[in-house]
């Protein structure tokens, strides 16, 4: 290699075949000490060398070449042909549908796609319960002022990526973390969404502070309830709004979750969603399987998950003003928390139906007609009151009785009455504490007698 005073530039035009599709057009530029000298190692030798060139499809990549006698050369790339593109595309896009590909990238395959057929997005916005056509109208208006060329190289590219990498993200990671079980550590540190205190009265108070359900808020709810039940202290917990909010839950947050509820084309097997909804099913049902009797206290609206969860609850309260509804229907959504499940038998199926299927609401005093709800309080105050004063009654009662009667209850819902029966007769014969019956029966009797 010359100084640069005594190099000549020169640019020659070859065709270089790299593959089974149209030749690549290169500019190879050499700079030599002679013009005798760039034609001593021959375009053919050059030709000869193109297994050793690990061409990209995409513009403007420095690539090192030699010839057989040494010299150097620094062949730049300017550019495939636009056949040879659109061939790259057209097969990234026959290779667009990957499994287990999380719904950002998704996301992104589709807004690229779209961004490289159709250019910038000229659609109106999508009404805000079209949570799907919303998450992708995002995506796409999310590229404005990308070129065609450049969405169709990234479109490839990531494509290219993702079909590396197994189906794996190569952008972002998979909501998965929204779907993270009932015992993840990380949400039971978000105090955003839920807080949960012990009190040495023995009740463990869970406060609902986000008004909404994203997706994280329902391994945060079982969370909670793991962490209060693992409390030595704990008899009974009580589930009530926030220390600030007026209201128990607005239901499921739809735009944090609609990534995971989205159908794209290419989504194949929805894998992922069943164990999404399913993850979000044990966070409420936490609340069931715990030995500890759970108390719902209602201010405001319930709504959707929020209901759903109550109905998992052994003892529901709410205030004047409180309002239940599952709006899934609207939504097109069979609701799928446990509102099907639990509500029947708590308000009859007749009014369950009227829930799932008319997305309507149901006020205070008709809930308690239902049997909803056991009591109403005038107001949010006198109902968290009394939610408490009830919690702390419970606590000082037997917590191996209280825990033996939710376990027969649960028991008593798959089973026939005679077996229920037969059941609670060998929990007593085998459970049952003489010694402490005796002793409150004595001092109930001393205090009647006063």
């Amino acid at each position: 290699r010359a100084p640069a005073a005594s190099r000549l530039r020169t640019t020659v035009k070859v065709r270089l075949c790299t593959s089974t599709r149209a030749p690549a057009c290169l500019s190879v530029v050499m700079y030599t000490r002679s013009v005798s000298t760039l034609f001593a190692g021959s375009s053919r030798s050059l030709i000869a060398q193109r297994s050793a060139l690990q061409l990209s499809r995409f513009p403007r990549r420095n690539l090192p070449l030699r010839t057989p006698s040494g010299s150097a050369f620094a062949v730049q790339a300017r550019g495939f042909s636009s056949k040879t593109k659109e061939d790259a595309f057209q097969d990234a896009v026959k290779r667009a549908t990957i499994d287990g590909l999380d719904n950002a990238t998704k996301l992104q395959i589709y807004a690229l796609y779209k961004q490289a057929t159709e250019g910038e997005c000229n659609k109106p916005k999508p009404g805000m319960m079209d949570f799907k056509g919303k998450a992708m109208w995002d995506a796409w208006t999310g590229l404005k002022g990308m070129p065609k060329a450049d969405a169709m190289a990234k479109y490839v590219a990531l494509i290219d990526s993702v079909s590396a990498g197994g189906g794996a993200s190569a952008q972002t990671s998979a909501p998965a973390s929204s779907s993270s079980s009932s015992s993840s550590p990380a949400a039971a540190l978000d105090e955003s969404l839920i807080k949960m205190e012990v009190a040495d009265s023995g009740v463990a108070t869970i406060f609902l502070e986000s008004l909404t359900c994203p997706p994280e808020w329902f391994g945060a709810l079982g969370a909670a309830v793991h962490a209060a039940e693992a409390d030595p202290r704990t008899r009974v917990i009580l589930v009530r709004p926030g220390k600030d909010n007026k209201h128990l839950t607005y239901g499921l947050d739809l735009m944090k979750a609609a990534p995971a509820l989205m159908n794209l084309p290419m989504q194949g097997p929805r894998k992922s969603l069943h164990k999404l909804i399913l993850d979000w099913q044990d966070g409420l049902s936490s609340l069931e399987r715990s030995p500890k009797p759970v108390i719902v206290a209602v201010s405001g609206w319930c709504i959707g998950a929020g209901l759903e969860m109550a109905a998992a609850a052994d003892i529901r309260i709410c205030s004047a003003d409180a309002k239940f509804s599952l709006k899934e229907a609207a939504l097109g959504i069979v609701a799928d928390l446990g509102g099907l499940q639990r509500l029947p038998p708590i308000v009859g199926q007749g009014n369950a139906r009227y829930f799932a299927m008319t997305a309507g609401d149901v006020g205070a005093e008709r809930a308690m007609q239902m049997g909803l709800v056991s009591d109403v309080l005038p107001d949010r105050d006198s109902l968290l009151k009394e939610a408490s004063a009830m919690a702390e009654r419970m606590a000082l009662m037997d917590a191996d009785c209280l825990r033996g009667v939710k376990h027969v209850m649960e028991y008593n819902k798959s089973h026939s009455v005679d077996d229920g029966l037969k059941y609670v007769a060998a929990w007593n014969a085998s459970f049952l504490d003489l010694e402490s019956v005796g002793g409150r029966i004595a001092a109930m009797q001393k205090k009647v007698k006063k």
